[in-house]
C-alpha cells in the first residue's frame, strides 16, 4: 500500500523558501509560520494592509509591505522570487487580486502555487490545495480517480480541537479588528483597495441590520423549525443561497447574481415540481448582514399563485436541521451541497462544484430533479470524504483554532 500524503506534507517535501501572501483575517498565518519554522523552513510574508499588518506584524522576520499600486504588484513579486530563492507562495483565497497574479507568475517561474480556503466540510475543517481551490482544484472531477486511490487511505475521523468554539463570532470581531487596523495605516497602504468594503462605518453598519432582522424573523424562523421538526411540513427540497459578493457566484457560476440564480431556480420549481413538493429558500447565514430577498419571493408567489404556501424563506435556522428532514438539495456551488451529501440526499449542483460528479450528484436536468432525484453512491461519497480528509483538509478553523498535523521532523527537515 502506498499511502497518499497530506498537501501540507508535499509542501514541506517540495518547499524550502515559502512566501506567504494575504492571509484570513486572523493569526492563523502567523501560527502556520511557526509551524513551518519547526521544519527548517525560511518564510516570507508580504502584507498588503494594516489588517494583514496586525495579524502578522513586521517585526516578525522577512515579512515585508507591499504599499504600491496593484498593477505593479506582478514585477514586485517577481522580483522578490528571484532575490530571495522562493519555491512556493501560500495564499488564502485563489480568486483576489494579487492572488490570480501570483498564481500566473508561479507558472511562469515553475514555483509551487499553493491556496487555502474555508474546509470543504465545515466548519470545522481547513483546505489546503495546490493550484488552486474548489472548482480550482487539479483533482479530477470522476469517480474512477477517488475509486483507485480509496485503497491507498486511511479510514479518518477527527474530534474538535480542545478549545474549540464555534467560529462565526470569533470570525466576526477578528473581522472587526482587521478593518480598524486597515484603517488605521491607510496613509501607508495608500493604494489598497479591499476585495470586499473595508471602511469602518461600512463593516460596522451591516451588524447592525443583520441584528434588527435576526429579531424580525426569530419568531417565524422558530414557529417553522417546529414544523419542520414535528413533520408538519414534510415533502421538501432545500435552496441553500451564497454570500451576496462570494466568488463562487462571480467566478465558479454563470449566474449574474445571488438574485439571478434565485429566481431562475424558484420558476424552474414553478414550472415542473410536483404539486405537493414544498421548498425551503435557506438565507446565508453571513449574509442576513446584507441581504434580503423577501420581496423578490413575494412577487415571484404573486405571479405564480400555485407556488402559495410551498415556497418557505429561512433567515436564520440550523442547516441540520433542514438535512435531517429533507428530500433533495438543488444548490449552486457552495459547501451545503457536501453537507447534503453526508446526509445521502440527492443534490443538483447549479454551479461548477468540485462535488459535482457523476454518482455523486444527479447528472440529469434540473426539470427532471424536481420529479425524480438520484440519491448519491454511498461507497463512491465515502471514498471522496476519505481522500478530501487524508488530503486537503485540516482539522479546525481559521477564527477559531486550528491543529496543524506533527510529520516526523527528521524527514522534513532541511
Amino acid at each position: 500500500m502506498v499511502q497518499v500524503k497530506h498537501n501540507l506534507e508535499v509542501l514541506l517535501d517540495t518547499s524550502q523558501n515559502i512566501l506567504l501572501l494575504q492571509g484570513p483575517m486572523s493569526g492563523f498565518f502567523l501560527q502556520f509560520s511557526k509551524w513551518l519554522s519547526k521544519y527548517r523552513k525560511t518564510v516570507y510574508k508580504i502584507n498588503f494592509n494594516g489588517g494583514d499588518e496586525y495579524y502578522y506584524p513586521e517585526s516578525n522576520p522577512n515579512t515585508f509591505a507591499f504599499t504600491d499600486r496593484m498593477d505593479n504588484f506582478g514585477n514586485f513579486l517577481s522580483d522578490f522570487i528571484e532575490k530571495n530563492n522562493i519555491d512556493s507562495i501560500v495564499c488564502f483565497g485563489d480568486t483576489r487580486p494579487m492572488h490570480k497574479m501570483a498564481k500566473q507568475v508561479s507558472l511562469e517561474k515553475n514555483l509551487h502555487f499553493w491556496a487555502m480556503e474555508e474546509g470543504y466540510f465545515r466548519p470545522f475543517f481547513i483546505t489546503i490545495e495546490k493550484d488552486g481551490c474548489n472548482y480550482f482544484s487539479p483533482i479530477p472531477l470522476n469517480a474512477a480517480f477517488f475509486q483507485a486511490a480509496f485503497d491507498n487511505l486511511k479510514e479518518k475521523e477527527y474530534q474538535l480541537p480542545k478549545g474549540y468554539f464555534k467560529p462565526f463570532w470569533g470570525g466576526r470581531l477578528k473581522g472587526l479588528f482587521y478593518t480598524w487596523y486597515g484603517n488605521q495605516k491607510r496613509s501607508k497602504y495608500l493604494y489598497y483597495r479591499h476585495h470586499r468594503d473595508y471602511k469602518m462605518l461600512e463593516t460596522i453598519r451591516p451588524w447592525l441590520t443583520g441584528f434588527l432582522r435576526r429579531l424580525k424573523y426569530r419568531g417565524k424562523d422558530k414557529s417553522l423549525m417546529r414544523k419542520i421538526i414535528h413533520n408538519k411540513i414534510s415533502n421538501f427540497y432545500i435552496l441553500p443561497l451564497q454570500l451576496f459578493d462570494d466568488a463562487q457566484i462571480s467566478v465558479h457560476s454563470d449566474f449574474a447574481s445571488v438574485e439571478d440564480f434565485l429566481l431562475q431556480m424558484l420558476q424552474s420549481f414553478a414550472n415542473y415540481a410536483p404539486p405537493d413538493l414544498n421548498l425551503m429558500v435557506k438565507h446565508h447565514p453571513f449574509d442576513i448582514y446584507f441581504k434580503d430577498y423577501t420581496k423578490q419571493i413575494n412577487d415571484f408567489i404573486k405571479k405564480n399563485p400555485h407556488c402559495k404556501g410551498r415556497v418557505f424563506y429561512i433567515h436564520d435556522m440550523p442547516m441540520p436541521v433542514l438535512l435531517r428532514k429533507g428530500r433533495a438539495m438543488v444548490v449552486l456551488n457552495s459547501t451545503s451541497g457536501v453537507s447534503a451529501l453526508v446526509h445521502h440526499l440527492p443534490v443538483k449542483a447549479m454551479g461548477r462544484a468540485n462535488y459535482n460528479i457523476a454518482g455523486l450528484t444527479d447528472q440529469n436536468s434540473l426539470a427532471d430533479f424536481w420529479k425524480n432525484p438520484k440519491k448519491p453512491d454511498a461507497e463512491l461519497f465515502n471514498a471522496f470524504r476519505q481522500y478530501h480528509m487524508n488530503v486537503t483538509q485540516v482539522v479546525g478553523n481559521f477564527y477559531s483554532k486550528v491543529l496543524l498535523p506533527d510529520f516526523p521532523q527528521d524527514e522534513h527537515n532541511e
